[in-house]
């Protein structure tokens, strides 16, 4: 249950009605001018000051379209201006973290560094060719 105060509902743009007083005040919600913002404020932790807009569009882009979510911050930046949507890849990664933290999307952890001595796995015989090979691997010339 979420608990907000009489002026954060207010702020927030909740139109309420409120009956009793005190912890027995019982607040019947009339209606909600922004769902949207509420919920991330709510369920994601966004503060109340940020760009609600901004998200939105971005959120938009990153559930609806799978390559947009599949492609690195800075791409996502670089697209993003296109639809002249402002959005630094800092806040892109911050938006994207608080899906994770709240178990919404499955991130993929990379390694940092991969061990440099570490066997290399050979390409079985129906797998492609490694980039940058010419497929004549083996043969006489």
């Amino acid at each position: 249950m979420i608990k907000l105060e009489k002026r954060k509902m207010e702020r927030y743009g909740i139109t309420f009605q409120v009956n009793g007083r005190g912890e027995n005040a019982v607040f019947t919600i009339k209606e909600i001018e922004d769902p949207f913002k509420i919920y991330c404020i709510t369920e994601l932790d966004f503060d109340g000051r940020s760009d609600f807009r901004k998200a939105l569009i971005f959120y938009y882009y990153f559930f609806n379209d799978v390559e947009f979510r599949t492609m690195p911050d800075e791409v996502k930046e670089y697209r993003m201006r296109d639809q002249k949507q402002d959005v630094s890849r800092q806040t892109i990664a911050t938006y994207i973290s608080k899906l994770d933290r709240k178990n919404l999307v499955a991130l993929m952890k990379t390694v940092a560094k991969a061990d440099p001595s570490a066997p290399v796995a050979e390409p079985n015989a129906g797998d492609a060719e490694p980039a940058g090979s010419s497929g004549k691997a083996g043969k006489q010339q």
